[in-house]
């Protein structure tokens, strides 16, 4: 069925301060944008020296100060956070927002920040399988009374994630692998993103999901497809009382 359009933006977080991502919300959450999303990345891309505001603290802080917009990352990587007290992390934002997380997750590509924190980085093929397994944990205890779990790369015994979402967090997965990646996107995810640099490419990624829910019995209709596009929001769309250059817009909709 289809769905409409719907338009969010990214947040300011490299190389600006709190008081300018508050500012940024607010007026978002003002004009009626969707949604508002955050990169989750320890160094500012590209380069390591560029501040850069965590992700998921600024997310609970902009939760606390805005009443409608969703709030989402693009995207949570594995082995910067212990998978379970991530679920534990996002239960909690989703309190703060009354119900309005959308947790991204991919595999995460920018090796420098992985090491200089101590997190460990092992080859894409690994850090596809700690992301199904962290997807798979946190989905359960966002759900589930107690969860024990034995992965490879996640671990639980009689776990609690207590208080639960406000609503079962609807989960997005980022990337444009079309084997691996979108083989977790269909098993696990509500939202896939594809991201900006694919937007060539963009036919083919969509048949590919399409092919890989086939593959494990799957509706494609029940997953949402998202797109990040790089474009500027500038005065004459914020009504000029913002001005924040440079910013990724973000659209979605369903096929």
């Amino acid at each position: 069925m289809t769905q409409p359009v719907r338009f969010g933006v990214t947040l300011p977080q490299i190389k600006r301060t709190w008081e300018e991502a508050k500012a940024a919300a607010l007026e978002f959450d003002a004009l009626g944008f969707h949604s508002v999303w955050v990169c989750d990345h320890l160094y500012g891309v590209p380069m390591p020296q560029l501040p850069i505001l965590e992700a998921w603290s600024q997310l609970a802080a902009v939760a606390a100060v805005t009443q409608n917009v969703e709030l989402g990352t693009l995207v949570t990587p594995p082995f910067f956070r212990n998978p379970a007290v991530l679920a534990k992390q996002i239960a909690t934002v989703d309190q703060i927002s009354g119900g309005r997380v959308i947790p991204g997750f991919g595999a995460g590509w920018f090796e420098a920040e992985f090491s200089g924190y101590g997190c460990d980085f092992p080859p894409l093929g690994r850090r596809m399988k700690a992301l199904e397994e962290g997807v798979e944990l946190m989905k359960r205890m966002w759900s589930e009374e107690q969860v024990s779990y034995q992965g490879e790369f996640a671990r639980t015994v009689d776990v609690r994630c207590e208080p639960k979402p406000v609503r079962p967090p609807p989960v997005l997965i980022g990337g444009g692998g079309e084997k691996v990646l979108m083989g977790i996107a269909a098993r696990y995810a509500d939202t896939w993103n594809n991201m900006a640099v694919f937007q060539a490419e963009l036919g083919n990624k969509i048949e590919a999901l399409r092919r890989r829910c086939d593959e494990v019995g799957r509706d494609f209709a029940a997953v949402l497809e998202t797109h990040a596009l790089y474009a500027p929001v500038t005065d004459n769309l914020l009504r000029g009382r913002l001005h924040q250059e440079g910013h990724a817009a973000f659209f979605q909709r369903g096929l």
